[in-house]
């Protein structure tokens, strides 16, 4: 765990999970996961990790008198160079203490005068709001309020578009197809490489067969064919049928590449 929170950029994708508790309990473990080793490091001035929480609202709502892990990341943890953003459709439900502890407030278009009462009240004080509402509801897309807590440069809130030409010299930016092309196929020669050999006759059987084969010719039982469905995500097990998903079809055709 050390080794992928601190090692270059990570990115968990929960959309495999099947439940929003199962989301959030494992968000809560990598989010405590990273408090702990947070407090464990030496004072800092420099950024040393960005924590990064899409749909904060669900692990960190607002609850009265309550603390949770990410609301002691924003807290705590900015002395040690670790740094919190999170990400909300819906900024009111996300915990004050979090909101509070912001030194920066980017406000893409909002609707709910909730949501647009609460930010306002972060950026400017109660006088100056009214000019403010208009604004945020009808920014457009790329579009944003920007709000940054730096006395030096003025503490104004600052409308900002993306789609400037630097912006989009970056978003335009794409690799050379044969640059894709050799490190996707290095890519795939390395899984191949780990998976275990009855893996992947299983998966040339079915690349072989079709897309969806009776689980009775496969060389494994049932149970076991469920086992490398959990555990590696290359088959799935519908019924008496056994399919490839999108991850073991690339496997699959790069293993009858090989051969």
């Amino acid at each position: 765990m050390d080794k992928i929170i601190f090692d270059g950029l990570t990115v968990i994708d929960l959309s495999v999970l099947p439940t929003d508790e199962a989301k959030n309990f494992l968000t809560n473990i990598v989010c405590d996961r990273v408090y702990r080793l947070g407090r464990r490091l030496e004072p800092s001035n420099k950024l040393k990790l960005l924590l990064l929480v899409d749909e904060a609202h669900n692990i960190a709502p607002h609850i009265l008198n309550y603390i949770g892990v990410l609301e002691k990341i924003a807290i705590e943890l900015r002395k040690y160079g670790v740094s919190l953003a999170t990400v909300s459709t819906r900024p009111s439900l996300v915990s004050k203490n979090i909101i509070a502890n912001s030194n920066l407030i980017i406000s893409h278009a909002l609707i709910s005068n909730e949501d647009i009462r609460l930010v306002l009240n972060y950026m400017v004080n109660e006088l100056e709001q009214e000019q403010y509402i208009h604004l945020l509801r009808t920014l457009d897309v790329g579009e944003a309020l920007v709000q940054a807590n730096l006395p030096e440069y003025g503490c104004r809130p600052v409308k900002v578009k993306v789609g400037l030409p630097e912006h989009m010299q970056i978003i335009n930016a794409r690799p050379k197809k044969t640059f894709v092309k050799e490190e996707y196929d290095k890519g795939l020669d390395k899984v191949c490489e780990q998976l275990p050999a009855y893996v992947k006759r299983i998966l040339y059987t079915i690349a072989c067969s079709g897309q969806n084969v009776p689980a009775k010719i496969l060389p494994i039982s049932k149970r076991k064919l469920k086992e490398v469905a959990y555990e590696y995500n290359v088959i799935e097990v519908r019924g008496d049928n056994v399919i490839l998903t999108e991850h073991g079809s690339k496997i699959a055709r790069r293993l009858l590449a090989i051969k």
